[in-house]
């Protein structure tokens, strides 16, 4: 199925650089100012929401505010929406689909039988198994769109675009956004793919999508979407370019990681996570890269022999798990970005932005008269996310 506004696959898989988006559209016969128009970024973020709207809606609601119209929030719902009159929400896009619709629109859509898809919804638990069909089975939806992707109702965003970078979002086919512990994994609390056929359909690499996006049966959560897809697309469709960047989501796991303590802020629509420096606590993974030529020979160690180097004495193996991908250990995993292009791995230092002095004047006022414990009265360096993971 094509929507409108798509862009040829293998215009887009051929030439990673900046340029390609032109080319592209050249190929579906687009030129000037249809052009210009149809290359103006719009990102779909869906967000299925079952039953009742979470007690938080309208905070969440407003930290999307700042990012429109670049970035839109469209929530997919099956029961009553807010009433307009307790928030102001005209930038965000709500789709109202009763549940028994939804159910036939999933079978539909991935060509199973409504009781298949009426079980897991039945199920109660394991409704991140389906984010990878949301392409597909929402495409409609996403007409209007240059990217889409998937977002959880505990994400509070930041200003995306200015943090992420809109050249990032135009040079790779995805981008997805793990925290500081998650490795390398599709994020099931924020992805972003491409627009386009391929990735609309990119769940289909997995030979068995619908055993696992479908699974009702024991704790009803099979939790493929996030490792076992990943590790099909590296080894099936090696053109497709991912971007893994590791500075965009603020979460509390950097604190468990590093021993840094952290306090978090989201302050007049930008994310802001607050410390005192030194950011590194002796035996612990650094939170700020402290070697970078070191790091980056393992991101090459990681290809070649990835046991070999998860048996060295002198290691960081931020997570090690076989069942993540071909590297099996993630070297680092705060303010970097790993780029998957052409069959090979590299690493970039990415880095944070630091608040001006006047916006880390008045975040430390705050936490001391906030009226809630916090874990530092004072900062000297606070760091911009694009977003924070509850």
């Amino acid at each position: 199925t094509r929507v409108p506004g798509d862009v040829h696959d293998s215009a887009l898989a051929a030439d990673p650089s900046e340029d390609w988006k032109r080319r592209g559209l050249a190929a579906d016969g687009v030129q000037g100012a249809d052009a210009n128009r149809r290359l103006r970024l719009k990102v779909g973020l869906l967000m299925l929401v079952v039953d009742k709207f979470p007690i938080w809606w309208p905070y969440l609601v407003a930290s999307y505010q700042l990012n429109a119209p670049h970035v839109t929030l469209i929530a997919v719902h099956t029961g009553a929406r807010p009433r307009a009159s307790t928030l102001t929400d005209a930038h965000i896009v709500y789709h109202y689909v009763p549940l028994s619709e939804l159910i036939q629109l999933f079978a539909r859509k991935l060509g199973i039988s409504n009781e298949r898809a009426s079980a897991k919804f039945a199920s109660g638990k394991g409704l991140s198994d389906l984010k990878p069909f949301y392409g597909k089975v929402f495409e409609d939806m996403l007409t209007e769109f240059t990217h889409f992707g998937w977002v959880d109702w505990d994400v509070i965003v930041g200003d995306l675009v200015h943090v992420i970078g809109e050249e990032a979002l135009w040079q790779s086919d995805a981008l997805t956004f793990g925290g500081a512990t998650l490795g390398f994994a599709w994020a099931g609390q924020l992805s972003i793919l491409r627009n386009t056929p391929t990735m609309r359909g990119l769940y289909s690499c997995v030979e068995d999508h619908i055993e696992l996006g479908f699974k009702s049966t024991g704790d009803g959560q099979s939790g493929w979407e996030e490792r076992v897809w990943l590790r099909q697309v590296l080894h099936k469709l090696p053109h497709i370019s991912i971007h893994f960047h590791m500075a965009a989501q603020f979460d509390h796991k950097a604190q468990w990681l590093t021993w840094v303590p952290f306090d978090h802020f989201w302050h007049r629509g930008h994310i802001w996570r607050c410390g005192k420096r030194p950011l590194v606590r002796k035996g612990r993974p650094p939170y700020i890269l402290t070697d970078k030529s070191e790091w980056l020979h393992a991101v090459v160690a990681i290809q070649t022999n990835p046991r070999a180097f998860y048996r060295r004495k002198e290691r960081v193996c931020i997570r090690w798990d076989l069942e993540s991908s071909p590297w099996l250990c993630c070297p680092h995993a705060t303010g970097v970005s790993y780029f998957w292009r052409n069959g090979t791995l590299s690493g970039e230092v990415t880095g944070y932005g630091e608040a001006p002095a006047r916006v880390l004047s008045a975040l430390s006022d705050a936490s001391r008269s906030v009226g809630a414990r916090m874990r530092l009265q004072e900062y000297d360096v606070c760091h911009e996310g694009a977003f924070f993971h509850a």
